[in-house]
């Protein structure tokens, strides 16, 4: 005596759902999940994407973007004060793994140099939170 399908009723039941526990036919039945299509609707309207969950993650590229733009301006504009004197500031940030190392020189050298370590360390940061969302939620 073969049983009916507990979802549609039509067909000869040949599958279990692992969540509840119905006997199911193969047109009722996920292969993926071994899931009923009523549980596997339940799974899918309770998943929420991380897009919703961390909406400031999309505009961490643009951030970065304008942090590095920011900075090399900064730079730029240090020149303007010391044109025409012997005096001359500027600086230069290198990354080493995760650890920025900078140099400056000059009177106001160091104030660049802090500057353009500030944006580093801020672009590394969200360089590091963008790469994670899409290696943890891919």
């Amino acid at each position: 005596m073969t049983e009916q399908c507990e979802i549609c009723g039509v067909r000869e039941a040949r599958f279990i759902c692992r969540d509840c526990g119905k006997k199911i036919c193969s047109n009722c039945f996920v292969p993926g999940t071994w899931k009923c299509v009523n549980c596997e609707q339940v799974t899918v309207v309770n998943t929420v994407s991380p897009a919703k969950m961390f909406p400031w993650l999309e505009f961490l590229p643009l951030l970065g973007f304008s942090l590095v733009f920011i900075g090399m301006l900064l730079m730029f504009l240090s020149v303007f004060p010391s044109m025409g004197t012997a005096e001359s500031s500027g600086g230069i940030v290198f990354i080493l793994g995760f650890i920025p190392i900078a140099i400056g020189y000059g009177p106001q050298g160091q104030w660049i140099a802090s500057l353009a370590t500030i944006a580093a360390v801020v672009l590394l940061i969200g360089l590091i939170l963008f790469v994670k969302k899409r290696i943890v939620y891919r």
